[in-house]
C-alpha cells in the first residue's frame, strides 16, 4: 500500500531548499536556484515569491547586470533581518543571542549568577531584560 504525500509538507520542504540555497549562495537568480536543486522554474519562482512576502528575501537591486540574450535574470538576497532569539537558564548564568538565517551571530549577552535554589521568576525576569537588551 502507497502512502499518501500531504503536499503542504512538500511545499515547506522546498521552501526550506530554497532558502538553505539562497542563504549559502548569496546573491543568485531563481533560474540557478532551479538549476542546483532541481526544482522546477515555475515551482522556484513561486517558493520564492513566498519568501518575498514573507519578509525573508529580497530582490538584489545591487546586483551588476550581466549582458545576455533575452530578459535579464533578478537575484535575489536574504534579506538582512534577525528571525532567531536564543535564550539559556543555566546554574551559572544566563545567555540571550540574535543570529540571521545564515547563521551569522548578531548579538550576544551573557549574564553569570548562581541561579540554584532561586525563585524561577527571578531567573524569567532577568532572562527577558537579557532579550530585551540583546
Amino acid at each position: 500500500m502507497r502512502e499518501r504525500v500531504d503536499p503542504t509538507a512538500v511545499r515547506r520542504t522546498n521552501l526550506g531548499v530554497v532558502l538553505r540555497h539562497i542563504a549559502g549562495a548569496g546573491s543568485i537568480s531563481r533560474a540557478r536556484i532551479a538549476a542546483d536543486t532541481g526544482l522546477n522554474k515555475s515551482t522556484v519562482s513561486s517558493l520564492v515569491a513566498e519568501l518575498i512576502e514573507l519578509g525573508l528575501v529580497q530582490d538584489d537591486v545591487h546586483a551588476g547586470r550581466v549582458p545576455s540574450v533575452g530578459r535579464p535574470a533578478t537575484p535575489v538576497v536574504l534579506t538582512s533581518t534577525t528571525v532567531a532569539l536564543g535564550l539559556e537558564i543555566g546554574v551559572d548564568g544566563l545567555a540571550a543571542c540574535l543570529e540571521d538565517l545564515t547563521g551569522a551571530v548578531r548579538a550576544e549577552v551573557r549574564a553569570l549568577s548562581d541561579l540554584r535554589g532561586s525563585d524561577p521568576s527571578v531567573a524569567l525576569d532577568a532572562t527577558a531584560d537579557l532579550a530585551r537588551d540583546v
